[in-house]
């Protein structure tokens, strides 16, 4: 089957759409997790330890207690 052919059939660009929204949604996904983390990490520190509180306020994030 040529590809020229299949250029107007309407069953054929609906599946490349689908196809294409797929992929492009799987790799948004994936994206979205690697994000999430390196976005978020649990690391213990002792109380008012220097090196975390620098590094925390460089990357603007906050540290939170632990009881």
């Amino acid at each position: 089957m040529e590809f020229e052919s299949l250029q107007g059939d309407p069953q054929f660009r609906s599946w490349l759409e689908q196809f294409i929204e797929d992929r492009v949604r799987d790799e948004l996904n994936r994206d979205m997790d690697r994000r999430a983390r390196d976005a978020f990490s649990l690391v213990s520190v002792r109380p008012d330890d220097q090196l975390a509180n620098s590094m925390a306020r460089i990357l603007g994030k906050p540290l939170v207690p632990v009881e």
